[in-house]
């Protein structure tokens, strides 16, 4: 049971799916299986399968139907969100991210929520990306940082602010250098300005623990009261909980989570 201010957190290995790719398939609707249609390579596919059927399984336990039963709907900026079946309270919120063959799913009930993580490419023109994205102040933080650390502190502050934005539920429409967020690997993550100074204390942004090269960053309405850790191995059994409901910054979820 998800109370009122708690988080879930589900992993998963988009490779790995717990259940057939083909019977994930058939949980999708017909504008998702266009979607899928569309992709140019089959890995990328297979991906977006994946993603798709393991988020209406994780919607499904707490809205207490099948995954093929639910229909989405999507505000203005992009944001997706569920518009049959309503949820008890009719108040589920969720947001996804994924990224190579990882994918994070964070579940909701009451609070908007953002999510987002990345693979670390050592090889990215973060340079050219900050100064087209970032606020000016980040960009200076980020020079003053050693060299060693300034690829990690660009993918910091890259999915802190895509994490803000689609809590927002803004999308593309809120440019990226109108606020600005920590970034430093020894900072704590935050939300450091904004054009309405309300929004500082409006949202909470979270570090995720990731391992294997990723960096990932949740944003909370208000904060979260507990974050859990699931893993997204064994849909058809009870959720595996890999972290518990301990920390808020400092959890690790584990490698195969």
């Amino acid at each position: 049971m998800l109370l009122p201010g708690a988080i879930d957190l589900w992993f998963a290995e988009l490779d790995c799916p717990p259940v057939p790719l083909g019977q994930m398939a058939q949980t999708l609707s017909s504008d998702e299986t266009q979607r899928a249609d569309r992709f140019h390579f089959i890995r990328d596919r297979n991906r977006f399968i994946a993603s798709r059927s393991m988020l209406r399984h994780i919607l499904a336990r707490y809205l207490d139907c099948t995954p093929g039963e639910i229909r989405f709907a999507y505000q203005d900026g992009g944001k997706p969100q569920v518009a049959h079946p309503a949820s008890l309270d009719g108040d589920l919120r969720f947001n996804l991210s994924h990224s190579a063959d990882a994918a994070v799913y964070a579940i909701s009930r009451g609070n908007e929520v953002g999510v987002d993580i990345e693979l670390i490419c050592p090889k990215v023109p973060w340079p050219e990306i900050a100064k087209t994205f970032f606020a000016s102040g980040e960009i200076a933080k980020l020079y003053q940082l050693p060299s060693h650390l300034r690829t990690t502190a660009f993918f910091n502050c890259w999915t802190r602010k895509e994490a803000y934005v689609k809590a927002r539920g803004d999308g593309l429409s809120h440019p990226l250098a109108t606020f600005e967020v920590s970034l430093a690997p020894d900072e704590s993550p935050a939300l450091l300005s904004a054009r309405d100074p309300g929004e500082l204390e409006r949202w909470r942004v979270l570090q995720l623990s990731l391992g294997n090269g990723f960096v990932g960053a949740l944003v909370v309405e208000g904060g979260p009261s507990s974050l859990r850790y699931l893993s997204c191995h064994r849909m058809s059994s009870r959720p595996e909980e890999t972290a518990g409901r301990a920390g808020l910054m400092n959890d690790h979820v584990c490698p195969d989570a």
